[in-house]
């Protein structure tokens, strides 16, 4: 690899994989808070009988926060079209270039970094909601603690 065209062919295939991964981890977070508003919401559900009435107000938010979190990581999950290769497409698109190996790699990694920054926003975008996400669960987790300690001591 020591032509410019293939460092840049090399460099747009790994941004391309990294993309796939981040969307991978994005996914396996949104999955796991997701699960994580379900337990706590039953918790607070099943013991509203057990909450003060001083604390239902409080226990309304959590589940408020709860829910909000739920519905931004569905959001987060939605399916999405990421762009790949289409393999016959691909060799009807790169054909005319085939006796040309340089002028194939640059239409290649155009090809490539085209797909890469339309999936990087579909990316950023789940990457969003799933931080919106977390941040919604966590205050629904504090506010779920406060309830449970304050019920309990009180």
């Amino acid at each position: 690899m020591d032509k410019a065209e293939d460092i840049m062919l090399d460099l747009a295939w790994r941004r391309f994989s990294e993309i796939w991964q981040d969307k991978q981890v994005i996914e396996q977070k949104a999955s796991i808070i997701l699960a994580s508003d379900g337990v706590l919401m039953g918790l607070i559900l099943n013991a509203k009988k057990d909450i003060l009435p001083s604390l239902t107000t409080l226990a309304f938010w959590s589940v408020v926060l709860l829910v909000l979190s739920s519905i931004l990581c569905v959001l987060a999950l939605l399916p999405k079209r990421y762009n790949s290769f289409n393999l016959r497409k691909a060799w009807e698109d790169f054909e005319q270039f085939m006796d040309d190996p340089d002028k194939l790699k640059l239409e290649l990694y155009g090809a490539l970094a085209v797909k890469a920054d339309e999936n990087t926003v579909k990316v950023f975008i789940s990457g969003l909601c799933l931080a919106l996400g977390t941040i919604s669960f966590l205050f629904g987790l504090i506010l779920t603690s406060l309830v449970i300690v304050k019920s309990i001591l009180l």
